[in-house]
């Protein structure tokens, strides 16, 4: 359930809605701030034009504190999708490779039920998932077999909204929006939400590539172990968590958070860019090792390996530390 605003609130009358039964007060509220002398009364036309613009949109409720329940859905689908094959090409070779996909798909509620906007609280996901491994192993010799892996694995992580029908430019803040009807309201502490930060539309995709390759050979007494590991992966993100302007209303202005929604008493407002990232990160390993069979009760493990820490690169130019 969410609270918004009556018909007598939108005359100007919160009479009601601060007394006892509303506020669940001993002696209900008197409002403050424009309110201030007006016996919980004001004149509509001092109530904020944009606030009265989102307010026709809002469901209608004929309960006098303004409470209104509704209901809400949302479908969730998910999809895994299974390939393997193998292949014996000759007695010394043989191949194989693996592919899981897997979608996950969450219908946003708005989009079923677009005459109620309260539900745009929550948005939606197509995500996807998907990996690669294809794999060769080849008996060179009697003693020597060498093994080569390559790897493909990508996760493209999709937030999704249903459009609301509106902005906060289109309700007449004078701001701009990144994100076309779509806005982000929240009367807090007995009000209602419009849209939600982290629900809004936004993109993650990281893909990663990996090759490997190991060989090993038997020499008496040792098996020697030889290989590498080269990797590459990114990182792609783009979210939109404030680039639509949060307005937060919470009563603190005049006493009650919908006077303060209606009479444009702002408590906070955050804005911001859509938060972007664009990394990508270089992996190399390669090693060589030993298993020496000293005698029938003792083995001696060792190797060496060599592994340089490549440092991620931001290639969008934001920097989060630098060295003088």
């Amino acid at each position: 359930f969410a609270f918004v605003p009556t018909a007598a609130m939108l005359a100007g009358d919160f009479t009601q809605y601060a007394s006892p039964a509303c506020t669940n007060t001993a002696a209900g509220v008197t409002l403050r701030g424009p309110f201030a002398g007006g016996a919980n009364r004001i004149d509509p036309a001092r109530f904020s034009p944009a606030a009265l613009e989102i307010a026709k949109h809002l469901p209608a409720t004929t309960d006098p504190c303004g409470r209104f329940n509704y209901s809400r859905s949302r479908p969730q689908d998910e999809h895994q999708y299974i390939g393997k094959v193998d292949l014996q090409l000759t007695p010394n070779h043989s191949m194989f490779g693996r592919l899981i996909e897997t979608r996950v798909k969450w219908t946003p509620p708005g989009a079923l039920q677009p005459e109620n906007i309260l539900v745009s609280s929550q948005g939606g996901r197509d995500n996807k998932a998907h990996s690669l491994t294809i794999g060769d192993t080849m008996v060179l010799t009697n003693n020597t077999v060498n093994a080569i892996r390559v790897a493909y694995n990508k996760t493209d992580i999709h937030r999704i909204h249903e459009p609301i029908g509106f902005s906060a430019t289109d309700a007449g803040v004078k701001m701009y929006s990144y994100i076309e009807d779509y806005l982000l309201v929240n009367v807090t502490g007995g009000g209602f939400q419009l849209g939600g930060g982290t629900e809004s539309e936004a993109r993650f995709t990281t893909p990663t590539y990996q090759v490997s390759d190991a060989l090993t050979l038997v020499r008496g007494a040792h098996q020697f172990g030889l290989g590498g590991n080269v990797s590459f992966w990114k990182s792609l993100s783009q979210a939109n968590v404030r680039s639509p302007g949060q307005f937060t209303f919470n009563g603190t202005i005049t006493g009650l958070p919908l006077a303060d929604f209606l009479s444009g008493s702002l408590f906070q407002l955050i804005q911001a860019t859509p938060n972007s990232l664009d990394m990508k990160q270089t992996y190399l390993g390669f090693y060589a090792q030993d298993t020496w069979k000293m005698s029938w009760e003792a083995t001696l493990n060792y190797g060496i390996r060599w592994e340089p820490g490549l440092a991620q690169e931001i290639r969008n130019g934001a920097m989060y530390n630098f060295s003088v």
